[in-house]
């Protein structure tokens, strides 16, 4: 009788992943309700979307607590703040928003309280959002912009309606 014999083939399988980072080219900051804001508020209140372009080689962003947004009012010289900034809560959905080139994501629904107590309307010109990689992020990614920041910075005109005290 013949001889049978087992062979034994391994296989090795070797996947390479090749992460060209996150990078955002432009962020369009769209303002939902609380346009206009009104003078020396300290708690006005803006529901927002974020909407972000990526690059056309740039990597996607897949995961949870991807990202982290901040908020504030600005003069409009080089953006100097005339409110703090505010650290926005966002939820999972908002924090998860996958972006996946060559589509735009946009975070919608965002909502903050901006403190304006003490600014006056000649001092509002601009809201800004400011969107960066949440150092929390699952998995982890590298964070691009154009130019080479470590955040992105939307701004978008205002109006505002003054606040008049009688006193007598």
């Amino acid at each position: 009788m013949g001889e049978v014999q087992l062979g034994i083939f391994i296989i090795n399988i070797f996947v390479v992943c090749f992460n060209t980072g996150v990078d955002i080219i432009d962020t369009s900051l769209i303002i939902n309700t609380g346009n206009p804001l009104i003078e020396r508020s300290n708690r006005h209140s803006l529901v927002f979307n974020l909407e972000l372009e990526p690059a056309p080689t740039s990597g996607a962003a897949i995961g949870t607590s991807l990202w982290r947004v901040e908020l504030f009012a600005s003069s409009g010289i080089s953006t100097s703040r005339v409110s703090p900034t505010v650290n926005v809560l966002l939820t999972s959905s908002q924090s998860g928003t996958s972006l996946q080139p060559p589509d735009r994501a946009t975070i919608e629904g965002m909502e903050a309280n901006l403190n304006l107590q003490g600014v006056l309307c000649n001092q509002l010109v601009l809201v800004c959002a400011v969107l960066s990689k949440n150092p929390l992020a699952s998995p982890s990614f590298t964070f691009e912009t154009d130019p080479n920041e470590p955040a992105l910075t939307a701004c978008t005109n205002i109006f505002c309606r003054g606040k008049w005290t009688i006193s007598g």
